[in-house]
């Protein structure tokens, strides 16, 4: 009896799988507000306000941040569509909302 031998998953194997994963929901919910807050080429999106829209649409809270938001696929799914993305958290020492911030590149690097 012989089966297959299986192989380390590799870094990019494992980001792929992430993002094939991700629920429409999420993804819709994030082009939701980026529509509604796009002004002269940039949104900023509140995490909070994406993730209630996301539970909104029957997505666990949970599970959006511990397999979408901490990851940081959304940054990268979005950057591959062409946006600069930037996730800006607070330090311990601070106290103001998390965000995103979708800009619109002038160049794609």
């Amino acid at each position: 009896m012989s089966a297959e031998k299986i192989n380390a998953i590799n870094p990019n194997e494992v980001e792929s799988r992430l993002e094939n994963d991700i629920p429409n929901e999420l993804v819709e919910s994030f082009n939701e507000m980026i529509t509604r807050l796009y002004c002269n080429g940039d949104a900023t999106v509140p995490t909070k306000e994406v993730v209630k829209l996301a539970v909104e649409k029957g997505l666990s809270i949970d599970e959006i941040y511990d397999k979408w938001l901490n990851n940081h696929i959304i940054e990268r799914i979005y950057r591959k569509a062409g946006w600069k993305v930037v996730h800006d958290v607070p330090a311990y020492n601070e106290s103001y909302e998390p965000y995103y911030q979708f800009s619109r590149r002038q160049n794609l690097d």
